[in-house]
């Protein structure tokens, strides 16, 4: 199974076979190497073999692994730095001194031992040589640092594709869709986001308590755990409370290196749990609601807007601190490139090292409203409009055969009799889109998902309109960056741009914008540009709804969207695209989404929200980036809390990520030809030529927008008596 390979046998194996283990590789790589042998010396061999040879962590050489280990050109390597290497060469992934500095330590030793029996260094040389510190250097990992679940992702695409011996030895070089800053940007802004998130569950209380006899010798313990001499942003210190003082509000702290303080404003979140309760209805009064002497506390440095508060009779010499806890809330954020489905950022939980489960492309949750695009975008080409008048009342759906009623309600228990389809979206009521969804039929709306991007399996049921059926964010955010790119859909998300091997020979592309592209991959970007710039003119022209008789161009026909045929990378065509961005568009400006509206750069988005703020969702898109936040529990019956949703959860998150994603100047999106905007009544849904705060001007496919003096239309066909849920 393994082994008995010489030298010039495994250089043979490494430098031009395969690593598949059959008897005519093993056959070929004998025959190659007695070639080998016939013209190369042995020491032009080994020459050979050392400076390929893969010696762990990512290093190949020996080149290689002086740099990654010590830092180090091979010529400067210590004789017990160099012994380290040498030994590397059977298992290297196991032995080196970053996974190992006991395993190394030992082939060390083994390599001396032998290089002294040899007389190749002396007693003095050998001893010497024991004696010194062969510890590597702190090297800075940056993709696990701002992108852990993003190249683990990656990492087991990869070797589902080719094979673990292929990605650990093989000197493959992978380039990935990744943005930095945009990966950067989502790490801390779902970071901080969760932290808050989970202040507003209450205080879990304090890690331990320390005896009063205990309490003098305790910051040498955590001088010894940790240290706070260089305090970094964001990371969390155990400290201490060795003084509570309700009459001056502040709270007196250790953390061992250094003493500090806590203010009141900075703790009063710190309530007992209480999901039935608003968490900012639930504050604390005094420091001691939470916290007392001998306890052990997680606390961080302030950040910038918790900076800018006064403080009064701050104590001298000691470092301002925030009380924190570690979070049990958990969240997910996935960034997209509309325009070619690359994938820019991935966070797939609170914290990789506790956990690697990535919630973004892993976890199916329900989606709640923020499924309600989907349904929308269906109803949109099936005979709805901006202004079409859908009733908004009461219903009752009873199965007898299941025992089972539903009254579904809208989000604030409230009706509001007819309303216009797109306040129905804008203010994501509940009703209404069931009502939709009775109308053009549960198998529109799974059709329409699935072009769109979503692969989960959906329930056959009315609940379907209300977000019950699990997706995971990735497909979510998938769905929505088809609105972004005007109705383009993409077959796959991307996370590998191109994969090479140790020859420069491309193994796989997927992508075609990086500048080391040969003249074929140039031809074929030409040929792709030309190819979408031809389908982009088709999908217009067939979005159109007004078909012109040549024969009689007085007689427009209104063709039906579901008969039309879009080129084949269009989910939906340009026009329903940008008039769902539109109405998403207003999401944000006059929605459920108000608190990320921002002047400056138009955005369109949706929130979420499942039954008792188990799911709380935003997902939100500009013409350069799609992004996609959610936040619960990994126990999905726990709730958020009440009044946790998605506006006021994962919002801000997405907006504090897009701030700092965005870093090009603000543009709209482009409007199609075949679409016009008209004046309407708010309420009526009518054409008006008024111009008065009850006016909107909404986007319609010409052809179906209304005409002055039009009767009014309602498209609730159907009564409003009982009816029976499907199952």
């Amino acid at each position: 199974k393994q082994g008995g390979s010489t030298i010039t046998q495994q250089l043979a194996k490494g430098l031009m076979l395969t690593p598949e283990r059959t008897i005519m590789r093993k056959i070929r790589e004998m025959i190659l190497a007695f070639k080998m042998e016939s013209y190369l010396t042995k020491d032009q061999i080994l020459e050979i073999y050392l400076n390929q040879i893969f010696l762990g962590h990512n290093a190949y050489g020996i080149r290689g692994a002086a740099n990654a280990y010590y830092g180090k050109e091979p010529k400067d390597l210590s004789l017990a730095q160099a012994a380290t290497l040498a030994g590397l060469t059977r298992a290297p992934s196991r032995d080196n001194p970053i996974a190992s500095l006991e395993r190394a330590d030992g082939k060390r030793k083994y390599v001396l031992g032998r290089m002294l029996e040899e007389s190749y260094i002396t007693k003095s040389q050998y001893e010497q040589a024991l004696d010194e510190s062969i510890q590597p250097l702190e090297d800075e990992n940056l993709n696990f640092k701002y992108a852990p679940y993003f190249v683990e992702h990656v990492r087991k695409y990869l070797v589902q594709k080719y094979g673990d011996d292929l990605i650990l030895e093989g000197g493959l070089r992978i380039y990935t869709t990744v943005d930095s800053n945009a990966a950067k940007a989502a790490e801390i802004a779902l970071r901080r986001g969760i932290e808050d998130v989970d202040h507003h569950q209450g205080y879990y209380g304090p890690i331990t308590k320390i005896k009063k006899k205990d309490r003098k010798d305790y910051p040498s313990v955590l001088m010894t755990e940790q240290d706070s001499k260089k305090l970094e942003r964001d990371r969390f210190y155990k400290a201490l409370v060795t003084d509570v003082d309700n009459k001056k509000k502040l709270v007196l702290i250790h953390l061992g290196h250094r003493e500090g303080f806590i203010v009141f404003d900075d703790m009063k979140w710190a309530r007992r749990p209480n999901p039935e309760v608003y968490w900012e209805y639930g504050l604390i009064q005094k420091p001691s609601d939470a916290l007392s002497e001998g306890d052990v506390i997680w606390v961080r440095l302030p950040r910038d807007k918790e900076n800018s508060k006064p403080i009064k009779n701050a104590p001298k010499g000691r470092v301002r601190f925030v009380l924190t806890q570690e979070p049990k809330v958990q969240g997910a954020l996935l960034a997209m490139d509309p325009s070619n489905g690359e994938i820019r950022a991935v966070v797939g939980g609170y914290d990789f090292n506790k956990s690697e489960f990535n919630r973004a492309v892993q976890a199916s949750r329900q989606p709640g409203s923020a499924f309600k695009p989907i349904i929308y975008t269906a109803a949109l080409d099936h005979g709805y409009t901006p202004a079409s008048v859908v009733l908004d009342i009461p219903v009752v759906y009873d199965d007898p055969g299941q025992d089972f009623i539903w009254k579904p309600k809208n989000y604030a228990g409230e009706f509001h009799g007819d309303t216009i389809f797109r306040d129905c979206l804008v203010q994501s009521r509940n009703v209404p889109t069931i009502k939709i969804v009775e109308n053009i039929g549960l198998d529109t709306v799974i059709s329409y998902a699935e072009r769109l991007g979503i692969r989960s399996p959906l329930q056959r049921n009315l609940s379907l309109a209300l977000g019950s059926s699990s997706v995971t964010l990735l497909e979510l955010t998938s769905a929505y960056s088809v609105f972004a790119a005007g109705g383009r859909r993409r077959d796959q998300e991307i996370f590998v741009s191109k994969v090479l091997d140790r020859e420069d020979q491309i193994l796989e592309r997927n992508s075609y914008h990086d500048l080391s592209m040969d003249l074929i991959a140039q031809t074929i970007v030409a040929e792709k540009q030309v190819l979408s710039e031809l389908q982009h003119k088709e999908a217009i022209e067939a979005g159109k709804v007004v078909k012109v008789d040549p024969e009689d161009p007085n007689q427009p026909e209104i063709v039906p969207t579901p008969e039309i045929s879009l080129p084949s990378d269009y989910a939906i065509s340009p026009q329903t695209a940008f008039i769902m961005t539109h109405l998403l568009k207003q999401v944000i400006s006059a929605g459920t989404a108000r608190r990320v509206y921002d002047a400056k750069r138009p955005a369109a988005g949706k929130t979420g929200t499942t039954n008792e703020n188990h799911d709380a969702w935003f997902m939100g898109f500009t013409p350069d980036l799609v992004a996609g936040v959610w936040i619960g529990h990994d126990d999905a019956s726990k709730s958020l809390g009440t009044m946790e949703d998605g506006g006021r959860v994962a919002s801000p998150i997405w907006q504090a990520f897009m701030t700092e994603a965005l870093v090009n100047e603000p543009r709209d999106f482009e409007i199609p030809e075949g679409v016009i905007a008209v004046p309407i009544d708010r309420e009526s849904g009518k054409r008006t030529e008024l111009k008065d705060n009850n006016t909107l001007e909404e986007y319609f496919k010409v052809g179906t927008e209304p005409l002055l003096n039009d009767p009014e239309k309602s498209i609730d066909k159907k009564s409003v008596q009982d009816f029976y849920l499907e199952e």
